[in-house]
């Protein structure tokens, strides 16, 4: 019998040419519209009376890609990876959780090309019967790709194929991939190194068939019916419920466009998992927030957490929860506040914050923007960025939870801002929505739709998204993408104003841009004193600011030949006062409050340094005389110092930095 692989061969491309029949390299990579991997199987299926597969992932598709053939095969087993290195039987069973999940897609994403799942309770019988066996590798991260035959005929013996398709439709068909042919005693290797890890994996054969058979089960009428109403509202807008209307205090006091975001965006949440409210600034995201928190919090009990910017959690958040829901800040009251930065404390705060996220329900993300960038990860990495610490804690949760995110800039500086935002709460799971929106991986839907936003720009500007314009055609694409019209809230100014007319109310107040004025300005009638001030100090051959403290040699009166004056390092000194003159200039560059405290402390050690120098009574009387000239000036200083001093902490519910 002819060997399978020569029957079909691939044409030979510039980068793959077989060296010659019998000896030469066969490999299979989907490049060819006649010949996949899924059609190599497919001939091995009628020659096999066992198949041992390897796999990353596995689909149900990618048996019913192979149609009746694989039902010739005696014997299948599958031996996959659960992306967790489970030593415990808490992550085992998330890692089970996981490969249940992908199941669970490949299910629903094959009932949208295949109604009635046909060829799919074949399967379930296969399962049923040990013909299909499932295995799990837990003892650590397992990502090999193999498909080993065993031959029906001994004149036709084994063959192994190797390289990076996983058992998935994408992974048999559509994706490029690079596949070897292994035969002669090499497959026994194979098959030695398959039995030694089948024996290590934990079984979960029961598991897959109770996932495959909830697909496959009889339904009633009515409960067809049930579903058949339950497709056909969802999505739609619903009345607000007796809650909003007759116990929320926030729900009245929002305009009809904010109560349709709040609504929409717990419809979102409810379906994807995380929901985006991405209104223009100045159009009350903070209240739709709030609304969130009151309906969260004190209609359905739940755990939230508030992330915000130390300076938006200060002087918007926590004055708007006091004016219209002060009992947050009950003890009992399950909300807490924390500020961005909060993230990389260190001590106490990372064991707390990820305590409190994980018995999270809901997590709310203000100016989410500044979570678009992971940063780098990896070991060696002291600090990780806020971003990968906030997705471990979201990830690491055994608690399902929401994310509700607000944000004006969804696209800062490409489209891929957006997708990092996702993913804070997909935790990299690229499948996330495959079954909702028929999205199989999100890394590479972000990438085909910056490649089409790059197609639309002039040559010279397709280097950068930084581009003011750039940005505008990212956010016009964004608007038409099925990702973000999936989980996004956003409306613009023109909307909110028309939403208010139609709605009777008196509309919000936008500032009219006008043109730009000159306006008179001189540097020296608003500086100049203060300008005259630091030339004086700071003059070059008769400085004011000499710094006795560090520079005594300055004031030496004896005699500057004698054997004591020189046993003094008068440059040392003299570079010492230069330096810190210098250093004095930055901080008066960087920060003219910095300054102002720096001149404070100067002042009193100063003050000190002299009171305990002065040696003769004619400068004690001088001394006194400055003190008295000056007294409120000290008296300033000492009262300035004391308000820079450490002051009682105040108890409240949120978390201070």
């Amino acid at each position: 019998m002819s060997n399978p692989s020569s029957q079909r061969r691939p044409p030979a491309t510039s980068s793959i040419k077989p060296a010659g029949r019998g000896g030469d390299l066969f490999i299979v990579d989907n490049s060819d519209t006649d010949w996949k991997v899924r059609s190599y199987l497919s001939d091995w299926c009628e020659l096999s009376s066992a198949i041992d597969i390897a796999t990353g992932y596995f689909e149900i598709s990618a048996l019913l890609g192979l149609q009746e053939k694989w039902q010739t095969v005696d014997h299948i087993r599958i031996l996959m990876g659960d992306e967790v290195s489970s030593r415990t039987k808490r992550a085992f069973a998330r890692g089970l959780e996981r490969i249940q999940g992908q199941l669970e897609q490949s299910l629903e994403g094959e009932k949208v090309r295949n109604d009635f799942l046909e060829g799919v309770p074949a399967i379930v019988e296969a399962i049923r019967s040990g013909k299909i066996e499932c295995r799990v590798y837990s003892r650590d991260k397992f990502h090999a790709k193999a498909y080993i035959t065993h031959g029906r005929l001994a004149v036709l013996g084994s063959y192994a194929l190797v390289g990076s398709s996983n058992f998935t439709y994408p992974g048999l068909v559509d994706n490029v991939e690079l596949n070897v042919q292994i035969k002669g005693p090499e497959v026994g290797l194979l098959q030695e190194w398959y039995e030694q890890y089948w024996e290590e994996a934990e079984d979960i054969t029961p598991d897959i068939l109770r996932t495959v058979e909830r697909h496959t089960q009889p339904r009633t009428p009515f409960e067809i019916w049930f579903k058949a109403l339950d497709e056909f509202f969802r999505g739609r807008e619903l009345e607000p419920d007796a809650w909003d209307q007759q116990r929320s205090f926030v729900f009245p006091l929002l305009d009809k466009y904010q109560q349709d975001a709040y609504r929409k965006l717990l419809e979102i949440a409810d379906r994807f998992g995380g929901a985006f409210l991405c209104d223009g600034v100045g159009l009350g995201k903070t209240y739709v927030g709030l609304m969130l928190i009151e309906r969260l919090v004190f209609k359905e009990g739940k755990q939230v957490v508030l992330f915000a910017p130390k300076a938006a959690r200060e002087d918007v958040w926590e004055p708007v929860l006091r004016q219209y829901l002060e009992r947050v800040f009950s003890g009992f009251v399950n909300l807490v506040i924390y500020n961005h930065t909060d993230l990389q404390r260190h001590g106490k705060w990372p064991r707390e914050i990820e305590m409190t996220v994980r018995d999270a329900d809901a997590v709310i993300i203000d100016e989410a923007h500044h979570f678009r960038n992971p940063g780098i990860a990896g070991e060696g990495i002291k600090t990780p960025s806020r971003y990968r610490l906030l997705q471990g804690y979201l990830q690491d949760s055994d608690r399902p939870k929401q994310v509700f995110c607000l944000t004006a800039t969804p696209v800062n500086n490409s489209v891929h801002d957006f997708r990092h935002m996702i993913e804070l709460y997909t935790g990299g799971d690229e499948r996330r929505f495959a079954p909702t929106l028929g999205i199989h991986s999100l890394r590479r839907h972000f990438i085909d739709l910056e490649k089409k936003i790059l197609g639309r720009l002039p040559a010279s500007e397709q280097m950068s998204l930084l581009v003011e314009a750039d940005i505008k055609e990212a956010e016009r694409a964004l608007r038409r993408d099925p990702v973000f019209d999936a989980l996004v809230v956003q409306r613009s100014r023109a909307y909110v104003k028309e939403s208010q007319r139609l709605d009777g109310g008196n509309g919000a107040l936008f500032p009219e841009r006008e043109p730009p004025k000159v306006v008179p300005y001189s540097i020296k009638s608003t500086y100049g004193v203060l300008l005259q001030s630091v030339r004086t100090a700071f003059h070059k051959e008769r400085p004011l600011f000499v710094l006795g403290i560090y520079y005594p040699l300055a004031y030496w009166r004896g005699d500057k030949e004698s054997v004591t004056y020189k046993s003094f390092d008068e440059n040392r000194q003299r570079q010492v006062v230069m330096l810190i003159r210098t250093l004095f200039l930055k901080r008066f560059e960087s920060s003219a409050r910095a300054f102002e405290g720096s001149c404070w402390r100067l002042l009193r050690k100063l003050l000190a340094w002299v009171t305990v120098h002065v040696t003769s009574e004619h400068d004690r009387r001088r001394l006194e005389r400055w003190r008295i000239k000056n007294g409120e000036l000290i008296g300033y200083a000492q009262a300035h110092q004391l308000d820079c001093g450490p002051k009682k902490p105040t108890r409240t519910r949120s978390r201070s930095s």
